[in-house]
């Protein structure tokens, strides 16, 4: 790839080694789960995880939409990245994204696994009991928007 070329594949901090070994010459071990950021590997989407239990968050995203999850209360969040790179705007109950949500919702039930199951009901979020402590916006860089 040129120096001066843009590329917009999603990537993570696991796919930081990989890349840095492959330019060393060096294969990346098959345990390791990050993709080379300088091959033709494309991440189909990114997920990510801030804390546990009540003050948990999840998100998915799949390079233009990114769907954030708040157990408790069973909340979700929607943006367009492409059109709303700030995300100021909350597509999640727009019937115009309910495909987009339904299917970020599936993809982002794949990667629970311990004690976020108990977030589901045959197959579908359920989330947790709402409680007076609501998440407020976070549009700092830490995490995907934790609760601090």
């Amino acid at each position: 790839m040129a120096a001066d070329t843009l590329d917009d594949r999603l990537v993570g901090w696991q796919d930081v080694m990989p890349a840095l070994l492959g330019l060393a010459g060096v294969s990346t071990p098959t345990s390791v789960e990050g993709h080379s950021m300088v091959t033709g590997e494309r991440r189909q989407r990114s997920y990510g995880e801030v804390g546990e239990g009540r003050r948990a968050t999840r998100m998915i995203h799949d390079g233009r939409h990114k769907l954030i999850y708040y157990p408790v209360g069973n909340r979700v969040q929607l943006f367009d990245l492409e059109q709303d790179p700030d995300e100021f705007i909350d597509l999640s109950g727009a019937g115009s994204h309910a495909e987009v949500r339904q299917h970020l919702e599936g993809d982002l039930i794949e990667e629970f696994y311990g004690s976020d199951l108990e977030w589901l009901r045959d197959g579908a979020l359920i989330g947790l009991p709402e409680e007076e402590d609501l998440p407020t916006p976070n549009r700092g860089l830490s995490g995907q928007r934790g609760l601090h």
